[in-house]
Formats: structure tokens, sequence, C-alpha cells
């Protein structure tokens, strides 16, 4: 069945979709986890984060880690600051071998 209707498109406009209608979302499907590709995310961090983290399973400094993904030093700092806060450890070994345990490296 071919349907007309508005769907939204940014934060201040609604576009007239023609096609099938797409299948309503359920709530329980919304609420349940879902399996990320990239066992990083699944631990809560950002795909830039997993890179980070698994420059860090290989012990280079912030240096190191601000020159392979062209990034400056502070932020390679705060990457790695928030990847301890987000897997609740105190060092940079910690994180490591958070990482190896849960396959994040």
């Amino acid at each position: 069945m071919r349907a007309a209707w508005y769907e939204r498109k940014g934060a201040a406009r609604d576009v007239l979709v023609v096609g099938e209608m797409p299948a309503p979302t359920h709530r329980a499907a919304l609420s349940e986890p879902c399996e990320a590709a990239d066992p990083a995310i699944a631990a809560g961090l950002t795909a830039r984060e997993g890179e980070v983290l698994r420059l860090l399973t290989e012990g280079v400094s912030d240096r190191e880690i601000a020159a392979a993904l062209s990034i400056s030093k502070r932020t390679a700092g705060n990457h790695v600051q928030h990847i301890l806060q987000k897997l609740e450890v105190d060092s940079r070994t910690a994180a490591t071998v958070f990482a190896v345990r849960h396959g994040l490296a």
C-alpha cells in the first residue's frame, strides 16, 4: 500500500514522504539492549574512545595517541579521562586490563 505521511527531518521541518509506510516501532523493542557491532560501543564508549582505548592497550602516551589520530595532545588526554570514567577504573593499566578481559583490545 502506498501512502503519504510527514516525517520529522531535522529540528524544524517536516518532509512529505511517499511510499511504503514504515512499520511501527514498539516501545519494548526500543528499551531492549541491542548488540553493537563494536564491543567498545557496547561498553558505553564512543567510536573514537574505542580507538583511543585500543591504542592505550599498546602502552602509548597521549602524545602518541594524538599523533596517530591527528588530534591534539589535550584532546587525546580528554578521551583517556572519559574512558577511565566510563569504565570506572583509576588508571591506564586498569583500562587496559578491562579492555583485554572484555574483548575490546
